[in-house]
């Protein structure tokens, strides 16, 4: 699965739009398979690799005697370039004249798939979406009436149905709200 769009990192992990978009599959991957989920991150999606590459030159190249720690705080937020140096074992403390070919080719590959294991999502009690709930199937769609228990009516949420970020859970929350009020009501005047 590939996504592009705003992603940001916390204090416990990754968050943002792309995040939710991404959550769903990673839910079922860790519900089916219990192992963690490997993530590409994609740091640079306007660059591909050869002006990536060009830029990493050229940033090098007119700051000879800069460290890359510094260099790097020039292509990414100064949080995550210390955490590049420490996690990637990059020599923060090395000039730029002095950085190798070798490891230009490792930052590039880094920037461009920066690796991210996800072991958990969060708990329910912080969800923003959520997954799962009543089947479709045991609910009639144009009542949103259960079709095991008469005047159970269900909307929103408690049903199993979610979408792409950008308004679309609202949406459903908003519509099938409206039917199952609307369809409670009608039931409610004909007993």
């Amino acid at each position: 699965v590939e996504r592009f769009g705003e992603m940001l990192f916390t204090g416990s992990g990754i968050g943002g739009p792309i995040t939710l978009e991404m959550s769903r599959f990673v839910t079922d991957i860790l519900n089916k398979d219990g192992g963690p989920v490997q993530f590409a991150i994609d740091l640079k999606p306007a660059l591909d690799e050869k002006k990536l590459d060009a830029r990493l030159l050229r940033e090098l190249e007119n700051a000879p005697k800069k460290q890359l720690s510094t260099i790097l705080h020039s292509l990414m937020p100064s949080s995550l370039a210390a955490v590049m140096v420490r996690h990637f074992r990059f020599d923060g403390d090395v000039p730029a004249s002095h950085v190798t070919k070798t490891e230009r080719i490792r930052l590039r590959q880094t920037l461009k798939a920066l690796p991210l294991t996800v072991v958990a999502t969060a708990p329910i009690e912080g969800a923003l979406v959520t997954r799962g709930g009543v089947e479709l199937s045991g609910v009639d769609p144009h009542t949103l009436m259960s079709k095991l228990n008469d005047g159970l009516f269900f909307a929103g949420e408690v049903l199993d149905i979610d979408g792409d970020c950008g308004g679309y859970n609202l949406q459903m929350c908003w519509s099938t709200g409206k039917l199952a009020g609307f369809s409670a009501s009608h039931y409610c005047a004909q007993r």
